[in-house]
């Protein structure tokens, strides 16, 4: 996702994006406002925002060197990442600091109240959001698979898979100690809400997928229900929660994962998880459709032909 088409349409996070922006370089019309600070915008997945968009798309400043990892926004400033982290004023451009990496940066990092987290290689580094500064590194048993995903007091990160061995890790969000492990192999980006960390992925045996709650506290499982290919990472939606499941988008009861209700099938994979917002869940389809939903009864709203490889 290019830098200017992230500023430009963050009101849901946006996949594909067709047309041209002027290049007349003008500024912003006003200050930007609203934060999209992890991936999916919240620890929920939600994919949606109060992000206020520009009345014109026209390029107001390239800078930074975002690469194929999409950039954050928070509290007015815009944090690209690649091979160097930059934190740059949203209105302008202006860069505030930059940090340069020696190691290869991988999925999209996330924005504390006080850190811009990044996963690298076999690690986490821990950036100060006023200047740059390095506060702290944390090595990682292997390299990240998914984005980090930051609750009220910890962060969480899949790792790639491997038999056998911690599949999902969690962090003290401010001083990065290590609370604890948890062997859900080939886990997914998690989704966090309250006490709970909500994770799919695979048994040990490599072949039952399933959707976990955990404890955030020790990382104890709370409960488990068993998914036919759990494609992508869990979201919740107001008190429920949207799995999808090979072709199918459900709902899945966040008290006992029990399933509550189909929300349609959409061929045999759904590779991106859906954005939701005001009972509503918006959903790409590998028939490069976008489809939105009513969560409470699974009925389609609108339906349009569109690209959304990435999300919405």
């Amino acid at each position: 996702m290019q830098r200017r088409a992230f500023l430009a349409a963050t009101a849901t996070s946006v996949g594909a994006i067709a047309g041209c922006f002027g290049t007349s370089n003008q500024s912003l019309p006003n200050d930007p406002t609203g934060d999209w600070r992890q991936q999916a915008h919240d620890s929920r997945n939600t994919g949606a925002s109060d992000v206020a968009i520009p009345d014109r798309g026209n390029q107001a400043w390239d800078a930074g060197d975002a690469g194929s990892i999409e950039p954050l926004v928070a509290d007015g400033m815009v944090y690209s990442v690649g091979a160097n982290a930059t934190a740059l004023d949203a209105q302008t451009g202006d860069q505030e600091w930059e940090y340069e990496f020696s190691a290869q940066t991988g999925p999209t990092p996330t924005v504390t109240d006080n850190h811009l987290l990044i996963p690298a290689e076999q690690q986490i580094v821990a950036l100060n959001r006023s200047d740059g500064s390095e506060e702290w590194t944390r090595s990682l048993p292997r390299p990240a698979e998914g984005s980090l995903t930051a609750g009220s007091s910890i962060i969480t990160l899949s790792l790639t898979g491997r038999r056998g061995e911690t599949g999902l890790i969690a962090y003290d969000a401010t001083t990065g100690d290590r609370l604890w492990g948890h062997p859900t192999l080939a886990a997914r980006t998690t989704a966090i809400d309250d006490d709970r960390v909500y994770v799919t992925g695979y048994l040990q045996d490599g072949n039952t997928g399933v959707l976990r709650a955990l404890s955030t506290a020790d990382g104890s499982l709370l409960w488990e229900t068993e998914l036919d290919h759990p494609d992508t990472e869990p979201v919740v939606a107001n008190d429920e929660l949207l799995v999808t499941d090979q072709g199918t988008l459900a709902v899945h009861d966040p008290a006992d994962g029990t399933r509550v209700r189909s929300l349609g099938t959409f061929g045999d994979r759904l590779g991106t998880p859906p954005a939701v917002s005001n009972g509503t869940a918006f959903l790409g389809t590998r028939s490069q459709e976008i489809v939105a939903l009513s969560i409470d009864d699974g009925a389609t709203i609108w339906q349009q032909s569109g690209s959304a490889t990435r999300g919405i």
